[in-house]
């Protein structure tokens, strides 16, 4: 005779709960807070073996389960914490295709809404306080995934660098970006938003001597802010063909 494995025994005695709490007229809202207890448990929510039974109730329940299960996880976390915890969770392994499914239609959403670039990123995901470790901020990372299918106007458009330049001087931007550039795991986009910044100034005709006296200004310039300086006085150069 053969004998039923314990994982397929699992399966079965975890289908027969789910279909007696369905017999029992419980919504994916009761299970999830008074049944399964899951609603102190955000930060490693996605990890949770509970929010896989959830889940799979929302399955079996309702017509567009992931649509439910956002929707939920929505009222329940707000969107600046439901989109902290999609990006955590698309780098866990074992629960990356979902999560990342989920924030997909979070994006989609947003975009669908037509929320701008400077919306979601202030008023959405809150990001507009302080900066420091901003690059680093899983929100921010969530953010620069928005602003990947949100359409432009045109080409030249830069929605990354005006943004941050409508929430932080240029100086306070130059600082953090200078910062963020020593950690590799924001060098590569510290260096690409110190490249616009210096591209907007260019375009902006800033003299170089401008500049400089706005990077080392405070007590805090370093040779990174000496450095930013001499790049720009390079680019000016370049491009206008003299010093100034």
């Amino acid at each position: 005779m053969k004998v039923e494995g314990t994982k397929d025994v699992a399966t079965s005695l975890r289908r027969a709960q789910l279909e007696k709490w369905k017999k029992l007229g419980k919504s994916t809202d009761d299970v999830f807070v008074n049944v399964l207890k899951l609603d102190d448990k955000a930060d490693d929510i996605l990890t949770n073996p509970k929010f896989d039974a959830w889940v799979a109730y929302n399955r079996l329940t309702e017509a567009n389960p992931e649509a439910a299960v956002l929707t939920s996880l929505k009222t329940r976390y707000g969107e600046n914490g439901l989109s902290n915890i999609l990006e955590m969770g698309t780098k866990v392994d074992s629960v990356k295709d979902f999560a990342t499914t989920l924030q997909t239609m979070q994006l989609k959403n947003w975009k669908e809404l037509k929320k701008s670039a400077d919306d979601v990123f202030a008023n959405v995901l809150m990001l507009s306080g302080k900066p420091d470790g901003l690059l680093a901020n899983p929100r921010f990372s969530v953010w620069s995934k928005y602003l990947e299918i949100v359409p432009r106007r045109s080409k030249l458009d830069t929605p990354m660098i005006d943004t941050l330049r409508n929430h932080y001087t240029d100086d306070v931007l130059a600082r953090n970006l200078v910062d963020a550039q020593a950690v590799p795991s924001t060098k590569s986009v510290a260096m690409n938003l110190k490249d616009s910044l210096v591209n907007k100034w260019v375009l902006e005709r800033l003299l170089p001597k401008q500049v400089k006296a706005l990077l080392l200004k405070s007590e805090t310039a370093d040779d990174g802010m000496v450095l930013l300086s001499q790049t720009y006085s390079a680019r000016y150069k370049e491009v206008y063909g003299r010093y100034a």
